[in-house]
């Protein structure tokens, strides 16, 4: 075979050559020169053209009826970086097809995700070469997974075990001792799995920082290597995934705790957003931005605790008041950036150093009992019924309110039909309880101006959004999103980059690879505080697939029952016929099952997100818990508020 088509066990025979194939290719001749188990494969250079491969074929058709064709970028699995996840690899090709699925790999390493990588990871983006290998594809598989020989902030071992069933199973072990007992694997298999990895770990020299070693057993009980890489920057990473530096700034205040403000960010920022905290915070004392996850520390402002009554006072006479003046007059007006700031900055103050003191101390004196929240949505579909106001006002009064909160978001008001919402909802709204205790009446006004304290929120990063949006139009942009896109310092600056369009794209994407990071929910004196939070806010995880929704939970009945339209259906596993329940639900969460189960099909039939496997969704989510699901990361997190519009749609 010429030189830039080539064995792979001729690559392992020629390690000169490793530069012109790739990082993926370079690992697996380095297992084939150990002599360890390896699918055979062919290895493509980057400038190989399409009639070389083409003379290849013969040896490709050798490898079997089904191949796996891989990327070998010049970027991935090196010493400086992996790039998991970011270049393509297409299962299931047959030889004749090979031409094109090689076709398609190497165009992946001109997209757009390939270049946030590089800007992610602070390398200059510049082209990549994508050599690609063509692997015998092991059919008979009963297992697979992979061992990391050395597992972040430890020194054992850790490994991932796939079964036939999809189902996703973790062991830890010691390196220096025999594997212990695990029903998944039999302690034959196990034995190969764990004697593989840390052969393939010194094939690569990688024994200091540990290796990535992927794996798949056979029906024979053969275990087959398909891939190793360096854990790279291990004592610069952790089991999160974000740089450890990133939380250096937790060590000037050790006592303090940051917690990820996961109940009303559980995204990462936009850059607009991030400069809205930046604005109002600009010395970070109180919260920070971190790889675009807001982490906050609590006020050391206190108060006393208030009455009932005091703390209705307030609110309804002094704080309230002044808030709504501010943002009346900006309202008003013209959209103007610079004014619609320092509103937002001005709601935040009063905000920060008068209500949350007042409400952080109600909350403390009331915490053993039930909250009685009274939703600002419902207040005014209650008085919609009676005849008080016009749909028409209510849905005005709620435009404003947004389903995240980022300026980036566009609003209720702007996505769907207000009036006819609250038409619906007066039908039928919620009756408050008229007894209570008098806690329970504490409780229930810390519900309410909570409840309101987030509308005078809303209305504040309306005018925001509205003066980007403003901006946007005024700089002719052809996507006017585009603005929320650009670093807010720049935005301010009063004239657009020349480009912007690209640099909004690149934005977009490192926000999808912000996402798969698994932020931890405290850190104090820069170490992640172990286990999340119980109860709102918590954070589950499992396997998922598709996009991201949110919406109130809807529990699987045991009779069947329709789920209500936008609901995260919920169930312990999910049957083909479920589809009569779930065909309106926006997402879907099971507790058992894998991405070959029904769940998993289904929501693929429906084009909704979904996150099966997700252990400890079925205890921890109860009926109309305002859940976020995030398909693409398979995180499943519970929000602080019910759905505020209901129904969806």
């Amino acid at each position: 075979m010429i030189a830039n088509v080539i064995q792979l066990a001729e690559l392992a025979e020629q390690p000169q050559l490793a530069a012109r194939f790739g990082g993926k290719a370079v690992g697996l001749s380095r297992l084939v020169a150990a002599g360890l188990p390896v699918p055979a494969a062919i290895v493509i250079a980057a400038n190989a053209s399409a009639e070389e491969i083409a003379s290849a074929l013969p040896e490709i058709e050798a490898l079997g009826a089904m191949v796996v064709v891989r990327s070998s970028a010049s970027i991935e699995d090196g010493t400086h970086g992996a790039a998991p996840g970011i270049f393509l690899s297409e299962l299931g090709v047959a030889p004749a097809d090979v031409i094109e699925a090689v076709t398609r790999v190497r165009a992946a390493g001109t997209s757009d995700l390939v270049r946030a990588y590089q800007q992610a990871t602070g390398v200059e983006p510049s082209p990549v070469a994508v050599s690609v290998v063509v692997q015998c594809q092991i059919t008979s598989a009963t297992a697979r997974g992979t061992t990391y020989t050395r597992a972040p902030n430890s020194t054992g071992m850790l490994i991932e075990i796939r079964s036939s069933g999809d189902e996703v199973h973790f062991v830890e072990l010691d390196r220096n001792e025999a594997p212990p007992e695990c029903r998944h694997l039999d302690p034959t298999s196990m034995q190969k799995v764990v004697d593989g990895a840390l052969a393939a770990e010194a094939a690569i020299g990688a024994s200091e920082t540990g290796a990535d070693v992927e794996w798949l057993l056979d029906d024979t009980g053969a275990v087959w290597l398909v891939q190793a890489r360096a854990v790279v920057g291990l004592s610069q990473q952790n089991e999160y995934g974000h740089s450890a530096s990133a939380f250096d700034f937790t060590k000037e205040t050790p006592q303090q705790t940051w917690r990820w403000d996961v109940t009303h960010n559980p995204a990462p920022l936009t850059p607009a957003q991030r400069g809205l905290v930046e604005w109002i915070e600009p010395r970070g004392a109180t919260m920070r931005v971190v790889d675009g996850y807001l982490y906050c520390v609590a006020s050391d402002v206190s108060s006393p605790v208030p009455s009932a009554s005091e703390l209705a006072h307030e609110f309804d006479e002094v704080i309230g008041p002044r808030l709504d003046l501010i943002l009346a007059a900006v309202e008003d007006a013209p959209p103007d950036l610079a004014v619609a700031l320092e509103a937002y900055r001005e709601v935040h103050r009063i905000y920060t150093d008068e209500l949350s003191p007042l409400v952080s101390s109600a909350k403390r004196a009331v915490k053993s009992e039930p909250a009685v929240p009274t939703s600002h949505v419902m207040q005014l579909a209650t008085q919609v019924a009676s005849g008080e106001i016009t749909a028409e006002q209510a849905a005005a009064a709620c435009s404003s309110l947004s389903p995240v909160w980022d300026v980036a978001t566009p609003t209720y008001g702007e996505q769907i039909d207000l009036t006819a919402r609250f038409v619906a909802l007066a039908r039928s709204p919620r009756q408050a309880s008229a007894e209570q205790g008098v806690a329970c009446q504490l409780a229930a006004v810390v519900g309410r101006v909570v409840d309101a304290d987030d509308v005078f929120f809303y209305r504040a990063q309306f005018a925001v959004r509205r003066a980007l949006l403003a901006l946007a139009v005024s700089w002719e942009l052809d996507a006017v999103d585009d603005v929320f896109y650009l670093p807010l310092s720049e935005i301010l600056h009063g004239s657009p980059p020349h480009n912007l369009a690209e640099r909004a794209t690149a934005a977009r994407n490192q926000l999808q690879i912000q996402a798969r990071l698994a932020m931890p929910s405290a850190v104090q004196d820069g170490v992640p505080v172990p286990n999340a939070p119980s109860g709102l806010g918590i954070v589950l995880r499992g396997r998922g697939r598709g996009g991201v929704a949110r919406g109130p939970i809807a529990r699987a009945r045991s009779g069947g029952g329709g789920v209500p339209k936008g609901a995260i259906f919920l169930a312990r596993a999910v049957t083909p016929a479920m589809i009569f329940d779930a065909n309106q639900c926006a997402a879907i969460i099971t507790e058992f099952g894998g991405l070959l189960d029904h769940a998993s099909a289904l929501a693929s039939e429906l084009g909704i997100p979904c996150v099966v496997g997700c252990r400890g969704a079925w205890s921890s989510l109860e009926e109309g818990d305002d859940t976020w699901v995030d398909g693409e990361t398979g995180t499943v997190i519970r929000l602080s508020h019910p759905s505020i519009l209901g129904e969806r749609d």
